[in-house]
């Protein structure tokens, strides 16, 4: 069984040298400006102003959802981007 690769939010592979580099970066650290290590839930604004995005679920049968999912994973993207896609063109 091979290990999945993984990644930090800029595509950077976390591996060992990464861990300690972190680990190092954090334990030097200034702590006094705890906003800097303190980050909000949840993704950033889809708006590019402040505040959040709001959110929408929806429901869809199985079969509908797989078949999404796996064409989205033929196409390289998220559903949730396909979604998203599919909202504003129908919103005009």
């Amino acid at each position: 069984m091979s290990a999945k690769e993984l990644r930090d939010q800029h595509g950077n592979l976390v591996d060992d040298d990464y861990i300690a580099e972190a680990a190092a970066e954090f334990a030097n650290a200034d702590l006094t400006d705890v906003k800097r290590w303190v980050r909000k839930p949840g993704a950033p604004s889809l708006h590019g102003g402040r505040g959040e995005s709001p959110r929408i679920s929806v429901r869809v049968a199985p079969d509908v959802l797989e078949r999404a999912k796996a064409r989205a994973e033929h196409e390289g993207r998220k559903l949730s981007d396909v979604a998203r896609e599919l909202i504003e063109r129908y919103a005009g």
